[in-house]
């Protein structure tokens, strides 16, 4: 499982960002005549697509800075 966090600057990114969060599981990738965008499912179940442009892919030593509980880590990575 990937996670990406939003960095984006952009009206549609901020207001993601501001309903569901700035975190996201990365379902899978998908080329559309705008470019590359990634399919993400946030915490709330709700599902988006955004440039990859406005995202970075996290890995797993940076979950730790995030999610403090080793139970919570080990859970995560399925």
């Amino acid at each position: 499982m990937r996670v990406a966090k939003l960095t984006g600057t952009t009206e549609d990114i901020v207001r993601i960002i501001d309903e569901h969060g700035m975190y996201a599981e990365v379902l899978g990738l998908s080329e559309t005549p705008m470019g590359l965008k990634a399919r993400l499912k946030f915490g709330d179940n709700h599902r988006e697509q955004v440039l990859v442009q406005n995202l970075r892919i996290l890995q797993e030593k940076d979950w730790e800075k995030l999610i403090k509980d080793p139970y919570k880590r080990h859970s995560i990575k399925g």
